[in-house]
């Protein structure tokens, strides 16, 4: 008899300390999330801002190849050390002046999102505009890459 109010007592004072402990759990899990959340929303806000970058390339070959609205000339380039070619569209004045086997140096504008890739040529030009375009003297290691960020 003794030994079944002991266990008894074991089991309320069990009980009590899970009760009062359970709602101090529930509390710090939710200002773990709502501190998370915080932090998702501030780095949302900083992915996305408006940029401007230069970046050198090498026009390849200017393609013969004609869209349906003839408003666009697509251009092969290549970039320094990267050895692949990427297959532009950029507006035909614009690739007007652009001669084969030139470098020139391509200032780009846009909206930055953190949560892309940007290592695609291809798509640099899709997804951001050109300001302006400047033919360079510059070789290799001298070339402007000024980073996406």
């Amino acid at each position: 008899m003794k030994f079944m109010v002991k266990n008894k007592i074991i089991w309320i004072i069990f009980l009590l300390i899970i009760i009062c402990i359970s709602p101090i759990v529930v509390l710090k899990t939710k200002n773990i999330t709502i501190e998370r959340d915080k932090d998702n929303d501030s780095i949302s806000d900083q992915t996305y801002k408006s940029i401007i970058f230069t970046r050198t390339y090498r026009i390849v070959k200017k393609l013969e190849y004609k869209d349906n609205i003839n408003e666009y000339s697509y251009i092969v380039v290549d970039k320094f050390q990267e050895f692949k070619p990427y297959i532009i569209k950029i507006r035909k004045e614009e690739a007007k002046e652009l001669k084969e086997n030139n470098f020139y140096e391509f200032t780009l504008k846009g909206i930055y999102q953190g949560n892309i890739n940007y290592s695609n040529i291809s798509e640099l030009f899709e997804k951001f505009e050109i300001e302006k375009i400047c033919i360079t003297d510059k070789k290799g290691l001298e070339q402007v890459q000024e980073a996406i960020t």
